[in-house]
C-alpha cells in the first residue's frame, strides 16, 4: 500500500513539472489602474478569469511580470495575491497531499 501512494505522489510531481506555467503581465491603465494580459510565446491575450482558473486547476503555477509603473508595493499586494489564489485552489491536507475538502 505505501508503494502505490508514493507512485501516486511521484506521478503527480512528472506531472506538475511538465505543465507550462500561465504569464500574466500588470501594467498601468492611462487612468492609473492595473490592468493584466495573459503572455502567451510571443503575443498577448486578453486577460481572461476563466483561462487563469483552468491553468490554476491543471496545476499551473501563475508566473507574474510587471510593467512600467508598478510599484514594489503593487508587486508585493499582486505577488501575496497570487499565493493565497494557489492555496485555495490547491490546499494541503496534514499528510502534505493536496486535497479539496479541507
Amino acid at each position: 500500500m505505501v508503494v502505490g501512494h508514493q507512485l501516486k505522489k511521484e506521478s503527480r510531481s512528472i506531472i506538475l513539472k511538465n505543465t507550462i506555467n500561465m504569464k500574466l503581465k500588470f501594467n498601468k491603465t492611462e487612468d492609473g489602474d492595473i490592468a493584466a494580459v495573459i503572455l502567451d510565446n510571443t503575443k498577448q491575450e486578453v486577460f481572461s478569469y476563466i483561462k487563469m482558473i483552468a491553468a490554476l486547476l491543471d496545476g499551473q503555477p501563475i508566473e507574474c511580470e510587471y510593467g512600467e509603473g508598478i510599484t514594489p508595493e503593487e508587486q508585493e499586494q499582486i505577488k501575496s495575491l497570487n499565493d493565497a489564489i494557489w492555496k485555495k485552489v490547491h490546499p494541503e491536507g496534514e499528510n502534505g497531499e493536496m486535497s479539496l475538502f479541507n
